[in-house]
């Protein structure tokens, strides 16, 4: 939220739950939609121009579903440099990784792909191709195939 109260311009949604927004002061560019359908909140991914995934710190192993998703929708990320998604974060191609507890670098992370919409699309095609080679129930088949083989057991 510290990054969203820079950046009043920028109109952004924010989809968690209820328990993650206890205590913030939410700014008036911010709109929050808490504890709704998965559906629905895959449209509001769908509809947006890019994600951004705070995590709550480096070493952080969540947030996959989300990124991925994003990535399907052809939608570049920003989100928190973390070793539990470093190998869907390609930065500056298909996201962007920013420091953790750094309001100004994520402030500056938003601004840069809100400025640049072209970049935005670029990027999203990118993490679709990504998406599309590595995270699809046909390259799951082929990784599980491959392992299967090289036991000996397909």
């Amino acid at each position: 939220m510290s990054a969203a109260e820079q950046l009043p311009e920028v109109p952004l949604v924010v989809v968690a739950r209820p328990r993650n927004l206890r205590g913030l002061r939410i700014p008036p560019n911010v709109r929050t939609f808490t504890d709704i359908p998965f559906p629905d909140a895959m449209s509001v991914l769908a509809n947006s121009r890019f994600m951004v995934l705070p995590l709550t710190g480096t070493d952080v192993r969540c947030g996959h579903v989300t990124l991925v998703a994003a990535m399907h929708f052809a939608k570049p990320f920003i989100i928190t440099n973390s070793t539990g998604v470093a190998d869907y974060v390609d930065h500056g191609e298909t996201a962007i990784a920013c420091p953790a507890f750094d309001p100004k670098g994520l402030c500056e992370a938003i601004r840069e792909l809100w400025d640049d919409p072209e970049r935005c699309l670029a990027m999203g095609e990118n993490g679709k191709a990504f998406a599309g080679l590595n995270c699809s129930e046909s390259s799951a088949r082929r990784h599980l195939a491959s392992l299967l083989a090289s036991r000996g057991l397909l």
